[in-house]
């Protein structure tokens, strides 16, 4: 089983900046999904940044990862990243896991 990753994405710039690379933002996302290795993604609440929960092999693939979002790229938001070994989860997620 792979260890999962939350990153907690939080705007640098203002709404209008971010709604600039939303969609190609969206597109890497989908290449995520496509990947198998993202599970969630999605905005915060107030919208201040986002949240993206993926399956990675170690924190160095995770980081490698996110290098190529355009809000990485274009400065867009920073990125905090946190990994965890689930222990207990819900039969839902076994097969992603």
């Amino acid at each position: 089983m792979q260890n999962l990753f939350v990153f907690i994405v939080k705007y640098k710039v203002s709404i209008d900046q971010v709604e600039l690379h939303l969609e190609a933002h969206r597109e890497f996302l989908r290449k995520g999904y496509e990947r198998k290795i993202l599970l969630a993604s999605g905005a915060q609440v107030p919208r201040k940044g986002g949240m993206i929960i993926a399956k990675f092999k170690s924190l160095d693939e995770a980081k490698d990862f996110i290098k190529d979002d355009p809000f990485y790229m274009h400065e867009i938001a920073e990125y905090e990243v946190f990994e965890f070994m689930p222990t207990l989860y819900d039969a839902a997620l076994k097969s992603f896991l």
